[in-house]
């Protein structure tokens, strides 16, 4: 197992974004569930420790506190879970159940909730300096020194917490999705693409809420919602994922792709390392769809689309050579602007016109916006 922290931080988010989805594809009307921390100081704490605090509400307004884990859970660290529960049962009316879903593999501490009463008096309101001090401390503050109402709320959330242990998370996203992706009715493939475009959906959202610090709630609502226009978009007569979410979860590094001949294209044209940047992102984009046309063999929309955009090029080229206007600059925005009948979105489009700059790219389709 790695021990890496990096690495494993970055499984766990991974781990915890996975359950979410679950968990959110088995909503009900007027179920929500949240992806949050519950103030400040836990966004300070806990965002280093990989530790989050989800919140599923149940239609008749009570909660499930959740702490998704994919590691061993020690002592310490089922205390630090513990003193983020009572932060949330002082704070969050509701409360009903406490749970840690813990990817299986990992130990559980038998100590991990075991904890005299006046020791844990002491750990909170006399800390060490091996304490984790900020939760200790809002803990008190919460509490004002009221011992009776801590130890009380302390075996309230022993009798109701419970530890679900979890073996594949992706089999049981794949399993309870079936119903609102209709996986009947299309091959596992279109199903698979529909299922992995909502996980990507769902982590697009979550990541822009854990960056402004504020609280994620996904209703079944929006659940039904996201359902629909996902399988409208991904279907056998289409295949239009979100442009937004493919970027967001496909991240480039501008100095890998260094040498290649549509970067130095681009080299030319585009004012920034950003700009590259985006249209980098619209070709990848139109490889993913392209992609998908190959393995449906629909080669007339993969030629058709192609073919258009290479026109475009060789329009604007005499244009511009013709007005004396010349630039590659001039040749990439107006190809861009022009219409392709075959391109389900713009993104597509402009990735084309990236896709034909290519080195292996037919000589009779190159496409250059500066002259070799």
């Amino acid at each position: 197992m790695s021990t890496n922290p990096g690495i494993e931080s970055q499984a766990g988010f991974v781990f915890q974004m996975r359950y979410f989805t679950w968990k959110a594809s088995l909503l009900d009307d007027g179920q929500a569930i949240g992806y949050e921390d519950i103030d400040d100081v836990s966004i300070k704490e806990f965002s280093e420790k990989d530790e989050y605090l989800g919140l599923h509400q149940n239609s008749d307004g009570s909660y499930v506190a959740v702490q998704v884990k994919k590691a061993n859970i020690s002592q310490a660290t089922g205390y630090r879970i513990l003193l983020n529960w009572l932060i949330a049962i002082r704070t969050c009316s509701g409360i009903e159940k406490f749970t840690i879903a813990q990817q299986t593999g990992y130990s559980f501490s038998d100590k991990a909730f075991v904890m005299d009463d006046p020791a844990l008096l002491k750990t909170i309101f006399e800390p060490t300096k091996k304490s984790p001090l900020a939760l200790c401390n809002r803990v008190a503050t919460l509490y004002e020194n009221d011992e009776g109402s801590l130890l009380t709320d302390y075996a309230y959330i022993k009798e109701h917490y419970q530890l679900e242990l979890i073996s594949d998370i992706d089999e049981l996203i794949y399993r309870d999705l079936s119903t609102p992706f209709h996986k009947g009715g299309v091959s596992n493939f279109f199903y698979e693409q529909r299922v992995e475009e909502l996980k990507n959906t769902i982590l697009c959202e979550v990541a822009r809420s854990i960056e402004q610090k504020k609280p994620f709630v996904y209703t079944h609502q929006q659940l039904m919602k996201n359902c629909d226009e996902i399988v409208a978009a991904i279907c056998p007569t289409r295949y239009e994922p979100k442009f937004i979410t493919y970027r967001n979860t496909h991240p480039i590094n501008l100095y890998v792709e260094n040498g290649l001949r549509e970067v130095e294209q681009l080299g030319y044209s585009c004012n920034s390392d950003r700009e590259i940047i985006d249209h980098l992102h619209y070709l990848k984009y139109y490889e993913h769809i392209r992609f998908f046309h190959l393995e449906q063999n629909s080669v007339a929309h993969i030629d058709g689309l192609l073919d258009e955009t290479y026109a475009n090029f060789r329009d604007v080229r005499a244009d511009l050579v013709d007005s004396g206007t010349d630039t590659p600059g001039k040749r990439l925005r107006d190809t861009k602007s022009r219409p392709n009948s075959y391109s389900c979105n713009s993104h597509e489009k402009w990735g084309s016109c990236i896709f034909l700059t290519k080195s292996d790219t037919d000589p009779d389709h190159l496409v250059s916006w500066k002259d070799d």
